[in-house]
């Protein structure tokens, strides 16, 4: 393992900034008005970081500041930080707002192409800063990923058994049972999931041309 950096050789993000600004505009007096500094100021910041980094970043001339190949390779290094550091700052933003920042969905193959296309453009136009990542998987490995936490919920059909993961009803869905014309079932009422497992199960066995859609 590498050793642990001294602190004195780790820049300070202000100074990434001045580096990616004078890249940018080319001088140091317009790179100074860029990031709202003076000039002597920038230059102290970037003499700061070629001495924390040892290395010269910056050629000095009368037609302005041009980058050497190690400062190139640090202003490119310093611009990915940099928005890195940004993204931070707005995912610790959102994450303290209600419905902003990720939010980690998954929904059985079932329920998702019907219901997501309606739900996700009225999300989007209620919660503008709430991103979701959508998963589709089935109901198990939804329950495993809500386990492991790599899931926030997940949409599937009830009832299912998932000890520790809390669950609530949010829609309702009505469920027909098909039969041939003149069967026993067809002038019932009052017929339940269970019996309509149990009674197609039977159907089932003498002809399979008979069947259960979406029951139970």
């Amino acid at each position: 393992m590498d050793p642990k950096l001294p602190a004195s050789s780790i820049p300070t993000l202000r100074q990434l900034q001045f580096l990616t600004a004078l890249r940018a505009e080319g001088s140091f007096v317009a790179a100074a008005e860029a990031v709202g500094v003076t000039q002597p100021t920038l230059s102290a910041g970037i003499k700061e970081l070629e001495t924390a980094l040892g290395a010269t970043l910056v050629e000095r001339g009368r037609t302005g500041a041009v980058l050497t190949p190690a400062g190139e390779e640090a202003a490119d290094r310093a611009s990915r930080a940099l928005s890195e550091v940004e993204e931070l700052v707005r995912a610790v933003h959102a994450a303290g707002k209600p419905f902003a920042g990720a939010f980690r969905l998954g929904a059985i193959p079932t329920i998702a192409p019907f219901l997501l296309p309606r739900a996700l453009p009225v999300l989007k136009r209620k919660y503008p800063e709430l991103r979701l990542k959508l998963r589709e998987d089935l109901t198990g490995r939804l329950i495993e990923a809500l386990r492991a936490r790599t899931l926030d919920a997940a949409l599937i059909a009830l009832p299912y058994t998932a000890q520790g993961i809390e669950t609530a009803t949010v829609a309702e869905d009505e469920f027909l049972f098909l039969a041939p014309e003149g069967h026993p079932l067809t002038k019932r009422n009052d017929l339940s999931p269970e019996q309509g497992r149990t009674r197609v199960r039977r159907v089932c066995t003498r002809s399979c041309i008979w069947w259960l859609a979406a029951w139970g």
